[in-house]
């Protein structure tokens, strides 16, 4: 082989060689491209190792996670972060190994092999978990899937292994459906918003929905955000609300007139532009389509946004705005509201059929404060709302007020209003009929609404002041609150039931902790859980004399909790009796008081350990004068 062929063949073989690494550091995952909405955040916990991907290359991002695959993917990252040590982990594995076994939990998971016992051990050793808990990651031979509320519950646990929170304050979550998540699960649910591992906002409904199971995207944006806590990554301080503490202020835009110099953008920043198609309130995420016609999801987590020069927050982004994104290596740092377009009023007159050869538009024709009428055209994609309510063209009816925004002869989007639409809700604070100021409630659908009150505004009552948590029912007129109605206020009780009467309008009266007697009708879609959390029973489960936890809400009682952690009690008796089939025990206490004795669900009692003539210290939930359900139980003379 001559010299020159020589040079050409290496030159070829390093030609290869660098247009296989053109794509070097993005891992080949088959089935997440780089359009999918969690790509970002599949592609860095792969690269870390964290989550792995399947033989086949596949991700499976809509698989359903496991309980034991959200601890492995916590021990993973701890792991990845350098806390653990190979040494102490075979150490704590050999611990934990006998029990696990004994609850048949398997050595292996595909695709993670082996790291099953020793991730289980790391959780258990760090009280992530317990044993009891542990026993219930599997049922029937089958591993089982994992809550939202208890994913957030390990993640959050796991964090403050390494952060050391106070968890003892006060917690206000604004989810529409907070009353779901458990006592216990609150303050760690706090904790990933205060790290802003997750949003405190919502799906786009405004709910937290604890008892869905999430699958492995979302657990990959979970344990991406937590890994960089860990790491101490997130740089951006965070209020107790989850909000940065950096954008409470109203702010000048980047590269305005009135700016720092400062604050302006840096020749490798990235700048893209587009119209928002999507977006996913609880993961602080939207999805553009570029100017380029490239459709991508991007994080706005730690992004600053603008519109007419101040900031704006997350909650104001619309579909279809028009938005400019500067990225700063890799990551979103400031929003623009790219385009504002103009406005106009009106009383919405007639809209005609669908005409134009290419692209089909209607002509909305409304008349104007001066009396003369305007015309703009209305496309099947435009945004329509009535009443804040999704609705399209053919819903408006003569004498609407709409409110058009436009560019040009095009209708961008349309806010239409009724002569009287009501709806009702919990107020945020309180309102003086004398000198009524404004009106911010959250609506039953969990959207804050807010206007300032106009002196025309009527009452129902126009004496009684209404509080915070009143819930009133409110009428506007043209979109403009015209009367605020007293309906009740929404409270959170603690009692026993005292009088069930099941009829067309259900109604339980609960004895509450000052003695008094208060009655209530149970909503159409009220909620009774039991004490492990299922929301399965019905009325006819109820019994007298049950200590429960209510919410009274807008339609009346919309929750009955039996989960609820109830405080422990104590005392001494001797066993007369032991009923193996139904595993209660019959006991007397030191005043001759006979109490029948049953076991709580996760006590891990067995009835086979107690005898006749045993003489126990019970602790548990006095559920009546003579039955006690017990949580734990000592022996003290055979």
């Amino acid at each position: 082989m001559t010299k020159n062929k020589f040079s050409k063949i290496t030159a070829m073989v390093l030609i290869l060689l660098m247009m296989s690494n053109l794509s070097f550091g993005v891992v080949a995952i088959t089935d997440v491209t780089s359009s999918h909405w969690a790509n970002d955040y599949v592609q860095n916990v792969v690269e870390k190792e964290i989550m792995l991907l399947n033989e086949d290359g596949s991700f499976k991002p809509n698989a359903n996670v496991t309980n034991v695959e959200a601890i492995i993917v916590l021990y993973r990252a701890a792991k990845a972060a350098g806390y653990l040590q190979e040494v102490n982990l075979n150490t704590l594995t050999s611990k934990y190994e006998s029990d696990l076994k004994a609850l048949n939990i398997p050595v292996m998971l595909a695709p993670y092999g082996g790291d099953v016992y020793p991730a289980l051990a790391y959780a258990l050793e760090n009280k992530i978990l317990v044993m009891d808990e542990v026993k219930y990651f599997i049922s029937k031979d089958k591993l089982t899937e994992a809550k939202k509320v208890d994913v957030s519950v390990f993640f959050g646990k796991a964090l403050n292994v390494y952060k050391n929170e106070n968890l003892n304050k006060i917690i206000s979550l604004s989810y529409k459906d907070a009353f779901d998540i458990s006592l216990g699960a609150l303050k760690y649910v706090n904790l990933l918003i205060e790290y802003d591992i997750i949003s405190n906002k919502g799906d786009s409904s405004g709910n937290f929905n604890p008892k869905s199971i999430i699958n492995r995207s979302v657990l990959a944006v979970y344990v991406n955000w937590y890994y960089k806590a860990i790491k101490n990554e997130v740089t951006t301080p965070m209020d107790p609300a989850g909000t940065p503490t950096s954008d409470k202020a109203q702010t000048t835009i980047p590269g305005s007139a009135n700016a720092n110099t400062g604050s302006e953008a840096n020749a490798n920043d990235v700048v893209v532009t587009g119209s928002i198609t999507d977006i996913f309130k609880d993961l602080k995420l939207i999805e553009i389509k570029e100017t380029t016609g490239k459709t991508t999801v991007y994080d706005l987590k730690q992004a600053k946004i603008y519109a007419e020069q101040a900031m704006i927050d997350f909650d104001s982004l619309e579909k279809g705005a028009y938005v400019k994104l500067t990225l700063s290596k890799e990551i979103v740092t400031t929003v623009v509201l790219d385009k504002v377009y103009q406005k106009v009023e009106g009383t919405f007159a007639q809209v005609t059929e669908p005409m134009g050869e290419t692209l089909k538009f209607r002509s909305l024709k409304f008349q104007l404060e001066n009396k003369s009428f305007d015309f703009k055209r209305v496309y099947d994609s435009t945004p329509i709302t009535i009443d804040g309510v999704q609705k399209t063209v053919l819903d408006l009816k003569a004498g609407y007020k709409v409110v058009v925004s436009y560019d040009g002869y095009d209708a961008k989007s349309i806010a239409a209003y009724s002569d009287q639409y009501q709806f009702t809700g919990m107020l945020n604070q309180p309102i003086d009929p004398k000198a009524p100021m404004t009106l911010e409630m959250t609506k039953e659908d969990g959207v804050t609404f807010k206007q300032a009150l106009t002196t025309s505004v009527s009452f129902g009552d126009p004496v009684k002041v209404l509080a915070k948590n009143d819930i009133v029912k409110v009428t506007l007129k043209y979109g403009v609150v015209s009367n605020v109605e007293y309906l009740g206020q929404s409270k959170d009780l603690m009692g026993t039931i005292e009088e069930i009467h099941i009829t067309k309008t259900p109604e339980i009266a609960i004895k509450v902790e000052a003695g008094t007697i208060e009655k209530y009708t149970l909503s159409d879609a009220a909620k009774i859980v039991d004490e492990i959390g299922n929301e399965v029973l019905t009325i006819y489960d109820l019994k007298l004399n049950q200590s429960v936890r209510i919410h009274v809400g807008i339609g009346g009682i919309d929750r009955i909790d039996f989960s609820y952690q109830k405080e422990a009690v104590g005392f001494n008796g001797t066993v007369t009796n032991v009923f193996s089939t139904t595993n209660l025990l019959v006991v007397k206490d030191g005043a001759g008081i006979t109490k029948t004795v049953g076991f709580a669900q996760a006590s891990g009692l067995k009835i086979t350990d107690y005898k006749i003539g045993d003489e126990l210290l019970i602790k548990g939930t006095q559920l009546t004068d003579v039955l006690f359900e017990a949580e734990s139980i000592v022996i003290t003379k055979k």
